[in-house]
């Protein structure tokens, strides 16, 4: 698996931890918000 860092506002961090759920990766969380685009 190939790893990037991003740079994020502490909101938008903060929102996407509030959208993980239990055993979901950050990427997760995003991949889905984007699938649902």
């Amino acid at each position: 698996m190939v790893t990037k860092n991003l740079a994020i506002r502490e909101e938008v961090y903060r929102k996407l931890s509030e959208a993980k759920t239990e055993g979901e990766s950050f990427s997760d969380v995003i991949q889905k918000l984007l699938e649902k685009r």
